[in-house]
């Protein structure tokens, strides 16, 4: 069965390749994900300071960097980053 937009075709190798769109699950799902160090330049616009700490989390079929930043003037901020969109999710005083 062939979707429209993601037919098979021969790469340059000569072997077939049947793209999937991202949206249906392991493995094509992380395929797209930002870096951690792009989540990080994301999250850092939002709260200026030094990061202490950054992890991917999967909560709720929703996957997210979740990174914790010590702020110029002192709280520690979590923020929580879009790891397939990079759009900032959340930011709290942690």
């Amino acid at each position: 069965m062939h979707r429209q937009g993601f037919q098979p075709y021969q790469n340059q190798a000569g072997t077939w390749v049947h793209p999937q769109p991202y949206h249906q699950g392991p493995p094509h799902y992380f395929s797209r994900q930002l870096q951690i160090e792009d989540a990080i330049q994301i999250a850092r616009r939002q709260v200026p300071g030094e990061v202490v700490s950054a992890e991917l989390e999967r909560r709720k079929g929703r996957v997210y960097y979740e990174v914790d930043i010590v702020s110029t003037e002192g709280p520690v901020y979590e923020v929580k980053v879009d790891a397939m969109t990079g759009e900032v999710l959340e930011v709290e005083l942690d």
